[in-house]
């Protein structure tokens, strides 16, 4: 990774649940945009597996006019790199959580896109220029684990964590971190970055 990047990797205390971890990572990089920084983090921790993709626009703090473009503009370069997605139109109002801070449930109408990149695609410097910077979930996947995006998409919260090496949820506008893991101590994490 490049020397300009400073990573803060802080572990947040789980009191629901003492299997799972979660850390928040705060970067920074001197002459590196902040997307770039976010990108060569992400890529230090998945290796060299493919990962899980996930947008969710009702996490996203936007106007609903600003959340459909964001989606339907996502989807097109998802296509236009040939990438397998899921795009789900949903309303949320379950407590959600962002970089482990739960947030107040409401009704709130936008889309899920999910999509499984493979690791020559990640590795396309062009690719890294249509990942959103607001809001992205990152599932990455042990290195021996099935490719397969529906059956993916069909668990829930705590069955795509169980099946991950760590889930991330990345701001990139902010930059910071959420990662959320049941497999990796943050010595772990710091050994990835490094």
């Amino acid at each position: 990774m490049d020397k300009q990047i400073k990573l803060k990797l802080s572990n947040i205390t789980n009191k629901n649940n003492s299997d799972v971890s979660s850390f928040s990572l705060i970067y920074s990089g001197k002459k590196l945009d902040k997307s770039e920084v976010s990108y060569q983090i992400i890529s230090a921790l998945k290796a060299e597996t493919f990962l899980f993709l996930e947008l969710n626009s009702t996490l996203l703090n936007m106007g609903t006019n600003d959340k459909m473009v964001l989606a339907s503009k996502f989807r097109e370069e998802l296509q236009n790199f040939g990438i397998q997605f899921i795009s789900k139109k949903i309303t949320d109002n379950e407590k959600r959580r962002v970089l482990s801070i739960a947030l107040e449930g409401r009704k709130v109408d936008g889309y899920e896109i999910y999509a499984l990149i493979p690791n020559e695609i990640w590795c396309d410097p062009e690719f890294k220029k249509v990942i959103p910077e607001v809001g992205i979930r990152y599932y990455l996947p042990f290195e021996n684990s099935e490719s397969n995006l529906s059956a993916f998409v069909d668990l829930d919260e705590e069955e795509k964590l169980k099946i991950s090496k760590m889930v991330i949820f990345d701001h990139a506008l902010l930059a910071s971190m959420g990662i959320t893991t049941t497999h990796l101590a943050k010595t772990d994490i710091d050994q990835l970055l490094k």
